[in-house]
């Protein structure tokens, strides 16, 4: 996450710098609500697993069992305008999103084989984003430039691990709903997003990254885990 800050950083300097000499603008005088529709390649970054106080011993494990995944956002946005070039912008959206699980453990046989466990987790649901905003137009280019940020309420509604474990030698396949009483994972999850975009006539291409603030582990005590994710969107804005 720290990386994309630095990248959404250099984007906005280095447009700023090259459009010195253009007819900069931050009071459009065209500024009416509009509808967006948008439609993202959505990266999964799960934290590390970690477990605090083992046993009651005080000991801590933090460990990879989550891996990056890919999946996808589509919806829609409400663009409304408050205050010059300042905006806020609520949305909706439906996401599907994977991201992949492995871990190698002792089990507790005599021989102390080592069991593998490798598999992945996919997840579909809705999003609402609650962004505020604020545009900086380059007249004399036609595009503009805008930094958002704010909160998103995701939603879990169908959640499997497909996952597939080994232990001395013997193989077995299975898949498990990951939500619900039985589960392991929380539906809900309250995230915060940033990002910058670019606009124009019409099309919109921004990048963005939302920071997880929530444990998305179900009924474990002492352990946790959050939900990032870094996209890439493409969209257009239907004027009204």
């Amino acid at each position: 996450m720290k990386k994309l800050a630095l990248i959404l950083g250099t984007i906005l300097l280095g447009c700023t710098l090259s459009a010195k000499a253009q007819d900069i603008s931050f009071e459009s005088d065209d500024n009416r609500p509009f509808l967006g529709v948008r439609l993202g390649l959505d990266i999964s970054c799960p934290t590390n697993w970690k477990a605090s106080n083992i046993g009651g011993t005080g000991a801590s494990l933090s460990m990879p069992l989550f891996n990056n995944g890919a999946g996808f956002d589509l919806g829609a946005v409400y663009n409304i305008p408050l205050w010059k070039n300042l905006y806020f912008e609520p949305g909706l959206s439906i996401y599907y999103n994977t991201m992949g699980c492995s871990v190698t453990a002792i089990d507790d046989s005599e021989i102390g084989a080592p069991t593998d466990l490798s598999g992945s987790i996919r997840r579909f649901g809705f999003r609402i984003p609650f962004q505020a905003g604020y545009r900086v137009d380059f007249t004399d280019l036609g595009f503009s430039l805008s930094a958002f940020t704010g909160p998103v309420l995701t939603a879990g509604l169908i959640g499997r691990e497909y996952a597939t474990i080994q232990s001395d030698g013997l193989k077995e396949s299975g898949n498990e709903n990951i939500y619900g009483h039985d589960g392991f994972l929380n539906r809900v999850d309250i995230g915060w997003k940033f990002g910058v975009g670019a606009e124009y006539d019409r099309f919109v291409l921004q990048l963005s990254g939302t920071i997880g603030m929530c444990n998305m582990l179900s009924g474990a005590m002492n352990t946790k885990y959050r939900d990032n994710n870094v996209a890439l969107t493409v969209g257009y804005n239907f004027f009204l």
